[in-house]
């Protein structure tokens, strides 16, 4: 039973989480659910790993919390690690980072960015500078997330922010128009989006994209906070597409399931435009976090886990849709990429009601899109667990 204190500010599952360890979730009972959205991908190598576990203790004997005031040893090593990691995803190969906490703060730095870089090196007037965005687009709860948002519950905290504007999602012939536009500084996309729905864009979408972006002048963020950090099958989905971006967004498993970080990944001359005292966060760059992040991104880079997201991310989309042909009245299609996807069910059946059937069947996830349910378990789950997944949604199916 929950609290009738605690604020409804956020939809929860029917059962109070106590514990978690692996692919496991455990509830105050005892019983256990198998994790298969990963908390929105930010458990990508599961529930307290032991390395990451390791590396918490480490750092937390250490220092915890320490503002940007002084900079600390493993702030300049994670920066180092993320150039390592990812300066060949950034255009030119030279990068800076803007440490940060949430994946959202990670979106409002890089927006902030692009217009202060649209003023200065691309003379657009005081004041108009524009983001263009995907409808079906979600990069979090603020006032700036929720003005680029498609979901009608969002409408009671307008008005908008000005200067960001929507194109359809996977449309060149729209983003080449909007862009034609000489205020627009950025285009903000999800190389799959995650809350709108699980979709994944036409295989030459981005690199279309970046030859409208180049021709216009126009910067190209990759928001990576969902399909970043392997969810996709590889360090970053625009690495799939052969695209590199202008600025990169990284958060969820980047604190490897303990705490939270992100980053903007930006061009150097593009991160240079924020002079000191313009952005800042208290926490951003906190050293157990960014200790947390190096060893998040060893764990993705130096270990077969990218492998195995290889092997088994075509196994689980043939277990999908093997599932989708023994229902085809309630499953209508299996869209995803890597370890992510969604399962678009049939307009009778309501996604919620899905999720919380799936849990009696002890499966935990969510529903994306009210539409979709959404099947993306830790990186590092097993063949066993994997088969439990099936079986128990199999199971859930036949009772609907």
């Amino acid at each position: 039973m929950l609290s009738s204190v605690l604020a409804k500010n956020s939809k929860s599952l029917r059962f109070v989480i106590d514990t978690a360890r692996g692919s496991w979730l455990y509830n105050t009972t005892g019983r256990k659910y198998l994790d298969a959205f990963a908390s929105y991908s930010s458990v990508n190598f599961g529930h307290r790993h032991p390395v990451l576990f390791k590396a918490f203790l480490r750092q937390a004997e250490r220092l915890s919390v320490f503002s940007r005031t002084s900079t600390s040893d493993v702030l300049l090593g994670l920066c180092e690690k993320i150039s390592e990691c990812y300066g060949d995803s950034i255009v030119g190969g030279r990068l800076k980072v803007i440490p940060m906490n949430s994946g959202c703060e990670a979106g409002e730095t890089a927006v902030k960015l692009a217009r202060k870089w649209g003023y200065l090196h691309k003379s657009i007037p005081a004041g108009s500078a524009k983001v263009i965005f995907p409808k079906n687009n979600y990069w979090g709860r603020t006032l700036s997330a929720v003005s680029t948002s498609d979901y009608s519950y969002q409408r009671h905290f307008h008005p908008v922010m000005p200067g960001l504007e929507t194109v359809p999602y996977d449309d060149v012939s729209a983003m080449e128009k909007a862009l034609e536009d000489p205020h627009v500084s950025a285009v903000f996309l999800e190389p799959v989006q995650g809350e709108g729905g699980v979709n994944v864009p036409s295989p030459d979408y981005f690199k279309r994209v970046r030859e409208i972006c180049d021709r216009r002048k126009v910067l190209l963020i990759a928001d990576e906070i969902q399909t970043g950090m392997g969810r996709t099958g590889d360090p970053l989905c625009i690495g799939s597409y052969g695209v590199k971006a202008d600025m990169v967004l990284l958060g969820k498993s980047l604190g490897g399931g303990f705490v939270p970080v992100s980053a903007c990944i930006a061009r150097a001359d593009v991160a240079d435009v924020f002079l000191p005292g313009e952005h800042s966060s208290t926490f951003g760059g906190f050293p157990l976090g960014c200790a947390m992040g190096i060893a998040s991104l060893k764990l993705l880079h130096e270990t077969p886990i990218l492998d195995r997201v290889r092997v088994v991310g075509p196994r689980l989309r043939a277990e999908l849709e093997s599932l989708r042909k023994r229902f085809p009245h309630l499953i209508e299609s299996i869209r995803g990429k890597g370890m992510l996807f969604g399962i678009q069910l049939a307009a009778s059946l309501s996604p919620w009601e899905v999720v919380n059937r799936l849990v009696e069947h002890g499966i935990v996830t969510r529903e994306a899109n009210h539409s979709v349910v959404r099947i993306c378990p830790p990186l590092t789950i097993s063949d066993a667990e994997l088969e439990f997944l099936m079986t128990r949604l199999g199971a859930c199916f036949a009772e609907l």
